[in-house]
């Protein structure tokens, strides 16, 4: 009954508009299906490291030491800012063969950087997965092993539907002038997904 009470939960979560669901849409409409790959490998990795840090007591000390809490959402909310202003100036040209691997790379580690220190997901890990646990002495690592992969299976899954979505219009919209457009309002999207992350977390 727990268990999908809890795949409820992380379903309804990971389909609520949140800064990796924006920004995993932008780019796969600015910069395609490759990109979008790789920054969803990015953020399921980013993701992992947030789910050990909690497995084994640390995000418990980052949430009851507010200065670290702050730091640590002022830090994703730098790096989402940064996206906003890269997408509004930047002029993509096509890709060559030498330049992809590490375009690649760039945004495989833009996913895991703006993941690790997603206050979202942290707050998640230790505020609510916890209430899914047996009660103790009967809650073991092995029941926090599960929980955490079944959230990273889903948020995986959503992620890559909205890279696949989106790649699949992206011709759509980026001809000629389209793609100038499209390119700022995804940065103002971004933006404005800035400014929730101040106000709301």
């Amino acid at each position: 009954m727990y268990l999908v009470q809890f795949i409820a939960v992380v379903s309804l979560m990971e389909l609520t508009p949140g800064p990796n669901m924006g920004y995993l849409v932008v780019l796969s409409l600015t910069q395609g299906r490759r990109a979008g790959l790789a920054t969803v490998a990015g953020v399921a990795t980013g993701l992992t490291v947030q789910a050990v840090i909690a497995t084994v007591g640390f995000g418990a000390i980052i949430a009851d030491h507010p200065p670290l809490y702050q730091t640590m959402r002022w830090l994703g909310i730098a790096m989402l800012a940064y996206l906003a202003v890269e997408a509004w100036r930047e002029e993509r040209e096509k890709p060559s063969e030498d330049s992809l691997a590490a375009d690649l790379g760039r945004h495989f580690l833009r996913g895991f950087l703006t993941n690790v220190v997603n206050p979202k997901s942290l707050v998640f890990f230790i505020a609510v997965i916890p209430d899914f646990l047996p009660p103790p002495p009967d809650a073991a690592l092995h029941d926090m092993i599960i929980l955490v992969a079944i959230y990273l299976a889903i948020a995986t899954a959503v992620h890559l539907a909205l890279v696949l979505v989106s790649a699949r219009i992206r011709p759509w919209l980026s001809s000629g002038r389209n793609q100038t457009l499209v390119r700022r309002a995804s940065a103002v999207a971004l933006a404005g997904m800035v400014v929730w992350l101040m106000l709301g977390t």
